[in-house]
């Protein structure tokens, strides 16, 4: 006689177990001492965790309490018996479809890593298996779970389902949850399947979006700055030009005047002024180039150390907006910043000295530095690309050392160029260095090959500046020089008032094209 429920113990759960694993015809008395031990010490519910889901399915009666027994065992304080619990509910499916589908998605939400991962294939198997029921509890239940699943459970949809016209509305509920609790993969989602959406339909997400945006940053300032504006910040192609719009004003509102709070945070300072750099064009009115030089600008030091980073995104950043408003950066640093003609403009009443010396001892001050800051740059690369490195990750470290001190140097050489700019008399109107220092320079392409080898041109071979191959019409190569100055070549460009008589006489070609 198999032992009585009320006297579980560890033992009792294994000769239970042994039992009926051995018997050809289990009893269902041994399986009712599985269920108990599901409400005994954590010993017994991992042994009931295991072998509840093994035995189930031979007592026709017992499957709904078995069911309860797991579910229950799924919600375990023991990571070892919910995970054992959570690995097996597939098993029970069948027998109650919406307990086990919700089930696995609070389990996309559970705080160990290992149990997400093994709810994670599940869920994608039940996905994937086009089970018409399942998605319909799977896309109904998404709004009410915890906010750790709906992570996953997004991030499932957006690997495993691909969207058609057909389901787009089931796309759209999926965004709208995603910008609620999951902003970076709801707006990848949006980003992959935008040619289904129309713009009308995305609209109100993003004005959702960017009222918490507006809102939370006047009561979680930092946490919202980390968690939800830098996010965001690779996304305002996504977002759009009006969204982006927005969003410059809301940094201009709420973020700038209270910069000084992110000193401690150096790089979330660079990121959101480099933003403001690279999608300046999208800001209207003034109110960011005001804000930006009274909170940025004028805080550049005028002695000690500086940040050269900060600094050149914000140089960058001040010169794209004056360019945009010159009227209003002219008052700003209390002189004419650029002469566009207008009647009055020149007048000495739009002169202010004091504005004009704090705008220009900050830009001599960078002056002064920054040669002895490029200088060290160099010396560093110099010193980096000579240290010895014999291991991969030595290797990594110089290169990754290397990189740096390259893009240090541009930083300091991008400064020096924009500070001269600013104190030029026209600096609106100044050459621009080729780019920010935090974005990669388009490489040149031009023609490597040997310069004038008759029939040696390779197509694939040739840049944009590139000049034509040295062949004949028709393919047929041609005995002129590569240059073309000489022979019995009459082309009047370069041979104006010479004569072409002599096919021997070498002529002279223009200044431009002497070396020097």
């Amino acid at each position: 006689m198999p032992p009585k429920a009320a006297a579980v113990t560890k033992e009792s759960v294994d000769e239970a177990v042994k039992r009926l694993s051995e018997s050809e015809n289990p009893s269902e008395a041994d399986f009712k001492i599985l269920l108990n031990a599901a409400k005994a010490g954590d010993e017994e519910k991992a042994i009931a965790a295991t072998y509840i889901p093994s035995f189930f399915d031979k007592f026709s009666k017992q499957q709904k309490p078995a069911l309860t027994a797991v579910l229950d065992l799924a919600k375990s304080d023991s990571i070892r018996v919910r995970s054992q619990a959570i690995r097996n509910l597939k098993k029970f499916y069948e027998v109650d479809k919406s307990q086990i589908a919700n089930a696995l998605f609070a389990a996309l939400g559970d705080e160990d890593e290992r149990i997400v991962a093994s709810a994670i294939p599940d869920v994608v198997r039940l996905l994937k298996s086009d089970e018409e029921e399942f998605r319909n509890i799977f896309f109904e239940g998404l709004p009410n779970q915890k906010p750790e699943s709906q992570r996953q459970l997004v991030l499932i949809v957006r690997d495993e389902i691909k969207f058609t016209e057909e389901n787009v509305e089931q796309l759209m509920n999926v965004l709208n949850v995603s910008f609620r609790t999951c902003v970076v993969e709801g707006l990848q989602l949006y980003r992959r399947n935008r040619t289904l959406i129309k713009k009308e339909q995305f609209e109100p997400l993003a004005e959702q979006l960017l009222d918490r945006l507006d809102n939370s940053l006047q009561t979680e300032f930092r946490a919202v700055c980390e968690n939800l504006l830098i996010p965001l910040f690779k996304f305002t192609k996504t977002l759009g030009t009006e969204s982006t719009t927005r969003l410059l004003a809301i940094i201009a509102k709420h973020v700038i005047p209270r910069f000084e709070e992110l000193s401690d945070a150096a790089n979330l300072q660079i990121s959101i002024i480099r933003k403001i750099a690279d999608v300046s064009r999208y800001a209207e009115g003034d109110e960011m180039l005001k804000e930006l030089y009274n909170h940025l600008f004028l805080k550049i030091p005028i002695a000690g150390p500086v940040n050269f980073s900060i600094i050149e995104a914000t140089l960058f950043a001040f010169i794209r907006l004056a360019q945009k408003s010159h009227i209003t950066a002219s008052n700003l640093i209390g002189t004419v910043l650029c002469y566009t003609g207008q009647p009055g403009e020149a007048d000495a009443s739009n002169e202010d000295a004091g504005k004009r010396v704090e705008f220009t001892r900050r830009l001599e001050y960078l002056q002064t530095i920054c040669p002895d800051f490029v200088t060290q740059c160099i010396g560093k690369i110099e010193m980096y690309k000579n240290s010895s490195a014999t291991t991969d990750d030595e290797k990594r470290e110089r290169a990754e050392n290397i990189r740096n001190a390259v893009a240090a140097k541009r930083t300091g050489n991008n400064v020096r160029h924009l500070s001269r700019i600013l104190l030029s008399e026209n600096p609106l109107s100044g050459k621009m260095p080729k780019g920010p220092s935090w974005k990669r320079l388009k490489q040149d392409q031009k023609f490597k090959g040997k310069r004038g080898a008759p029939g040696k041109f390779n197509r694939n071979d040739r840049g944009s500046n590139s000049r034509r191959p040295n062949t004949g019409r028709n393919n047929s190569n041609s005995n002129r020089p590569s240059r073309g100055f000489n022979g019995n070549r009459n082309n009047s460009r370069f041979n104006n008032n010479r004569s072409n008589n002599n096919n021997n006489n070498r002529s002279r070609p223009p200044r431009r094209f002497q070396r020097r």
